[in-house]
């Protein structure tokens, strides 16, 4: 396929996660080796540990502290990662084929190793699976692999928050490389190669602000 402007994306729609002794599909449930992703997210020296659970919709759990949610993707052709600026270099990638799971999430759930003050203080999220308040997350509507991460004592928080990030980012990647190979259930083609003469050549959108890190803003 010549690549031009054209993106594939490519769906499978997993029935279920679960751990077991290898990463790998199981039909459309998803398998996950739990020592093999933590050894991966302990890679990285700014961890003083990590534990991973599954919480499903419906169960009767409350996952606290949660700071990130991923769905699991990957570059299958094309230039650059699907975690541009994170997992390979800053650059545009919405050309080629790209694969997600969907029905799950990478949830990272940790505390700060140092105390906020003021309001600039970092605003942590709750999760509830069941109850009257799952309304309020969409994360409660998919299986959540949960990584419940410690940071090494002295860490700064800014530094800590990119661990953080970086270790659901790689986890997810990891995931999503299990649809190498594997029929998708749904494939959506976003083409740009086609232009429409009478619409103009360029767009322009004007930012407003950034988001830096935790409650830090960029105007």
């Amino acid at each position: 396929m010549r690549l031009g402007q054209r993106l594939e994306l490519q769906t499978i729609k997993l029935d279920n996660v679960r751990f077991g002794s290898s990463t790998g599909l199981d039909g459309r449930t998803l398998v996950i080796d739990r020592d093999e992703l933590r050894a991966l997210i302990l890679e990285d020296s700014r961890f003083e540990s990590a534990r991973l659970e599954i919480a499903r919709p419906g169960e009767s759990v409350r996952i606290v502290h949660c700071l990130d949610a991923i769905e699991p993707r990957v570059k299958i052709e094309g230039p650059g990662s699907v975690f541009p600026g994170f997992l390979g270099g800053p650059e545009t990638v919405g050309r080629g084929v790209t694969a997600r799971l969907e029905g799950m999430s990478v949830l990272s759930s940790s505390r700060y190793p140092q105390p906020f003050e003021g309001l600039l203080a970092a605003r942590e999220a709750i999760v509830d699976m069941s109850g009257p308040t799952a309304v309020y997350s969409p994360m409660s509507q998919v299986v959540n692999l949960v990584l419940a991460l410690k940071p090494q004592p002295g860490l700064d928080n800014e530094d800590y928050d990119d661990a953080v990030r970086r270790a659901g980012l790689r986890v997810a990647d990891r995931l999503a490389r299990v649809s190498l190979g594997v029929q998708p259930d749904r494939v959506d083609t976003f083409d740009l190669s086609q232009h429409d003469p009478d619409l103009p050549n360029v767009a322009y959108f004007y930012q407003l602000q950034g988001q830096g890190s935790m409650a830090d803003t960029y105007l």
